[in-house]
């Protein structure tokens, strides 16, 4: 009961007030240069997704900043809500293998934490604003939601961790390790999410789309806590190992956004069958053409 009093008082008016304020104050005192580098570590993959999403300009504009917004609001819940989703309790546990901590931060610290919020948001923001009540269908904005809240989450995690380094050089390099991996895979698992969702609309009944969401809800953690689990140790196999995994993501929702969104992707065989069997009854009908006319 007490946890959930906490909860409770957490979302107050009187609270997101002073939570506004503080980090209003912290946007005002943040390192200029590596607020910088941490917006250019999300830009590529936002402007390809922006780029390429089927919407008028000023309403993928709006939808974009919302979503940003949303984004990186998820990354001040998180920290604010970790305290009491996971106080600190004092006692030793009897043993605790560096696997075990491993999964733990990978696929409960990080990746349940992380992406039940951000698929939350993803989820309230699209109901708002991509969601036809008539039809009851999820429109493919989703797509652009799904992408933004990601980077917004990603462009402040990005500059918690450029902001810790000191040395220019490390810097640097913390900067193209997260541009490449961290933006990338925030962005793919939330991509994979939100076309999760508008498939959603080819399924028959409410609980069949439900369990659909809730299986995306789950793929979202496993992706996230698999990566992670590779990337902490900062081993290279386990670096390439992360790589070949996102690879393999980066393929599967490129082939979806081509289906579903895009509608670049054409059935050659179809196609070609149809070409053949138009072709086939073209020349029968000249064979009776010149059976008619054409004398014994």
């Amino acid at each position: 009961m007490e946890f959930f009093i906490k909860i409770i008082n957490f979302f107050t008016i009187q609270n997101f007030v002073l939570f506004f304020q503080e980090n209003w104050k912290a946007i005002i005192e943040a390192d200029k240069v590596h607020l910088t580098l941490a917006f250019f570590s999300v830009l590529p993959w936002g402007f390809t997704v922006w780029y390429f999403q089927p919407c008028s300009k000023v309403r993928k504009f709006f939808l974009t900043l919302g979503a940003i917004f949303l984004g990186i609001l998820s990354t001040k819940l998180i920290l604010a809500l970790h305290p009491i989703l996971w106080p600190d309790i004092n006692f030793k546990p009897r043993k605790t293998t560096i696997l075990a901590q491993t999964v733990y931060i990978s696929f409960i610290q990080a990746g349940m934490m992380e992406e039940t919020f951000k698929v939350l948001l993803i989820l309230a923001f699209s109901y708002i604003v991509a969601f036809e009540r008539k039809t009851k269908t999820w429109m493919k904005d989703v797509v652009l939601i799904g992408a933004f809240v990601a980077l917004g989450f990603s462009f402040i995690e990005n500059y918690v961790y450029i902001h810790k380094e000191n040395n220019a050089k490390m810097v640097f390099t913390m900067f193209l390790g997260r541009t490449i991996y961290s933006s990338n895979i925030h962005l793919l698992i939330n991509l994979c999410f939100a076309l999760f969702l508008y498939k959603s609309n080819f399924k028959h009944t409410t609980k069949e789309k439900i369990f659909y969401l809730l299986y995306a809800y789950f793929l979202a953690i496993l992706q996230h806590g698999i990566v992670d689990f590779f990337l902490l140790p900062s081993s290279r196999f386990g670096n390439w190992l992360a790589t070949a995994f996102f690879v393999g993501i980066w393929v599967w929702v490129a082939r979806d956004l081509r289906k579903y969104i895009y509608a670049y992707e054409i059935s050659i065989p179809e196609v070609q069958d149809k070409e053949i069997n138009y072709l086939e009854e073209s020349n029968l009908q000249i064979e009776d053409t010149y059976k008619k006319y054409l004398p014994n």
